[in-house]
């Protein structure tokens, strides 16, 4: 019995076994085609690639002709700026001469009053007017050297004094060359505009208290421009020394300093105000 289970159990005689040939080709066609399909799509990303790449540099290209026209377009502007500037200087120069024929010396004087003062010591008399505020609510003013040169001692005190009334100021620093001081008031007072140096032919007004006669005007133009001083006909006596020179704006441009020919010769000298800034300020800036 045992023998013929086991007879049984055995393949037929002439039976062939099983084959796997067919599933390993259709396994082959499987990576075939994963492969085709992978080759595909690198080939497919890389046009992609390729195609981004070169959008990227021709948007690369157009980047930089946007930003050479833009270059182009700042560098017209900025020429045109510079003609836009010097048109506004021509106006400007047009605009002086202009009012340098048409003078208003009451209306300069008018406001320039309040500024220009009659100055004292214990022996002279002079001009001084107001130019800048201090740091601590007083006021700077201007003057010559030689004007207060008595006070120059312990206190340093002088009387200013315009109309009926007197301040009393205090001699802060002077320079004999230029001929210069500063003196310091307490209390704000209207101050002139300063004004750059001017030019030889500019229209000039001469201020002061010349023999002590306060609000006295004389009229003239600049003569010359020599360094730090500017050459004046405007008329300069005694008593004038240390009031402003002012331009047809009402700003001053000078310190009306002496005449040549000691009063009245039309040969005036006064020191322009960058060389009296630089002379009394530290940082020499008006």
């Amino acid at each position: 019995m045992q023998e013929q289970a086991v007879e049984d159990a055995s393949p037929p005689a002439g039976s062939t076994p099983p084959s796997h040939g067919p599933r390993r080709s259709a396994l082959g066609r499987l990576l075939a085609v994963l492969a085709s399909g992978l080759i595909l799509a690198l080939a497919v990303g890389g046009v992609i690639l390729f195609r981004q790449v070169v959008r990227m540099d021709h948007d690369l290209d157009s980047a930089r002709t946007e930003l050479r026209a833009l270059r182009g377009q700042q560098a017209r502007t900025e020429h045109r700026v510079g003609d836009l500037a010097d048109d506004v200087r021509d106006v400007r120069t047009a605009v002086d001469r202009t009012a340098a024929r048409e003078l208003d010396t009451a209306k300069v004087v008018s406001e320039a009053q309040d500024s220009v003062f009659t100055i004292y010591t214990d022996q002279a008399q002079g001009t001084a007017f107001s130019v800048f505020p201090t740091d601590d609510g007083g006021t700077w003013l201007a003057t010559n050297s030689h004007v207060v040169e008595d006070a120059l001692g312990a206190d340093r005190v002088v009387r200013l004094v315009q109309g009926n009334r007197s301040w009393r100021g205090e001699v802060a620093t002077w320079q004999d060359r230029p001929d210069v001081a500063l003196i310091r008031v307490a209390g704000e007072l209207p101050t002139l505009s300063v004004a750059a140096a001017p030019t030889v032919g500019d229209q000039v007004l001469a201020y002061g208290s010349p023999f002590e006669l306060p609000d006295t005007v004389t009229k003239g133009i600049v003569s010359a421009v020599r360094g730090d001083y500017i050459q004046t006909d405007a008329q300069i006596n005694h008593g004038n020394s240390g009031g402003p020179l002012l331009n047809v704006r009402g700003e001053v441009v000078g310190i009306t300093t002496y005449d040549l020919e000691g009063g009245g010769s039309g040969l005036g000298l006064a020191i322009s105000m960058p060389a009296f800034c630089k002379a009394v300020f530290q940082d020499g800036s008006c």
